[in-house]
Order: C-alpha cells, then sequence, then structure tokens
C-alpha cells in the first residue's frame, strides 16, 4: 500500500515538473515572439519611414520599388517567422517526446527491480519455511533419539534391578527355578502367599494296613 502510495506521489511530483517546464517553455517562446513582433515593427515603421522620405523625394518607379522591395522583405520576414515557430515548436515536441520515452524506461526499470526485490523476498521466505521444517524435523529427531535413549536406560535399569532381586531371591531363599520363574510373572497372590517348605518324604510315613482274609459263608 505504502509503495503504490510513493508512486502516486513521485508521478504526481514528475507530472508538477513537467507542467513548470512547459510553463517555462511557452513563457520563453511567448517572450521571444515579442521581441521577434517588436523588432519587426521597429523595421517596419523604419521603412515606412524610409517610403515616406522617398516618397518625398523619390519618382514614382523608386515609389513602386521601394513598395515592392518592402513586400517581400515583410514576406521573406514572415516565411521566416513560420520557419523559426515551426522550428521550435518541432524542438519542443521532440525534446518531449525524449523525456516521456525517459520516463517510460525509468519507470519500466523501477518496475523490473521492484519484481526482482519481490522474488527475491519470496526465495527468502520459502528458503526461510524450508529452513524452519529442516529444524523441526533435527528437532524431532532429536527428541524421539533422546526419548529412546532414556528408554533403554530405564530398560537397562530395570533388568539390572530384576537381575539384583533374582540374585537376592536365589541367595538367600531356597526357590526352585519355577517358582523364581513365577515371581516376575502374573502369579496369583494366593499361591505366591503359601509357605515352602521341605518335607521329608519319610516323615509320618505309615505302612498300609493288611486286608483282612474274609471268612467263609454261612
Amino acid at each position: 500500500m505504502r509503495r503504490a502510495i510513493g508512486d502516486a506521489e513521485e508521478r504526481r511530483r514528475l507530472a508538477e515538473i513537467e507542467g513548470k517546464r512547459r510553463e517555462e517553455e511557452e513563457r520563453r517562446m511567448e517572450e521571444e515572439q515579442r521581441a521577434e513582433e517588436e523588432r519587426m515593427r521597429r523595421e517596419a515603421e523604419e521603412e515606412e519611414e524610409r517610403i515616406r522620405e522617398a516618397e518625398k523625394s523619390a519618382e514614382e518607379e523608386a515609389m513602386r520599388k521601394l513598395a515592392k522591395e518592402r513586400r517581400e522583405a515583410e514576406e521573406r520576414k514572415r516565411l521566416a517567422k513560420e520557419e523559426a515557430d515551426r522550428k521550435r515548436r518541432e524542438e519542443v515536441k521532440m525534446k518531449f517526446l525524449q523525456e516521456l520515452k525517459e520516463q517510460e524506461e525509468a519507470e519500466k526499470r523501477r518496475q523490473a527491480e521492484l519484481e526482482e526485490q519481490q522474488r527475491l523476498e519470496e526465495e527468502r521466505q520459502r528458503q526461510m519455511e524450508l529452513d524452519q521444517l529442516e529444524a523441526d524435523r533435527r528437532e524431532q529427531v532429536r527428541l524421539e533419539a533422546e526419548l529412546a535413549r532414556e528408554e533403554e536406560i530405564r530398560r537397562q535399569e530395570h533388568n539390572l534391578n530384576m537381575r539384583k532381586n533374582l540374585a537376592f531371591v536365589r541367595h538367600g531363599q531356597e526357590f526352585t527355578k519355577p517358582w523364581v520363574w513365577s515371581y516376575f510373572k502374573n502369579v496369583p497372590m494366593e499361591v505366591l502367599r503359601e509357605p515352602y517348605v521341605k518335607e521329608d518324604p519319610k516323615k509320618n510315613w505309615k505302612p498300609k494296613p493288611k486286608p483282612k482274609n474274609p471268612g467263609p459263608e454261612a
């Protein structure tokens, strides 16, 4: 938005400069024209004075000759003035066209520079986005690696504790391997709470009673 306002102000400033330049050129042309008219007026007055003097002292042929010369001189002046005016107008026109061309070229260069700046800014934004995505991806990988490392440390600590517990149980109590295996499994508490006592198989042994011989039938 500010860029568009700046462009409008620049065009308005250039238009004001061009308007002032035209006014100065027109003022100069008007002054030159007034000076030329004054000079022609003085020459005409001088010529008329000469004619009056010639009329006073010259014959009729001299008068016609002077009149002819005057007309020819006036015609030459008129043609010269028209040619000078035409050249001035052509000069002003060519100068205006040249300035207009230069302004158009400057505007094209400015637009090209703005487009190049916009393209570079878009590329910079895209690169920033890519860099951010890459940074996020690396951070995610780092976090995942950190979590995996922490999980590995916890698993190693857990295994180490399990080994210590297993060594303690094996050393302090005479449990069978199946019981030790069940210690690390989901075994009901009722089973784990039962006392484990080694009994002598010969203790409380009693011989089986002999069967009685059946008597004769009546």
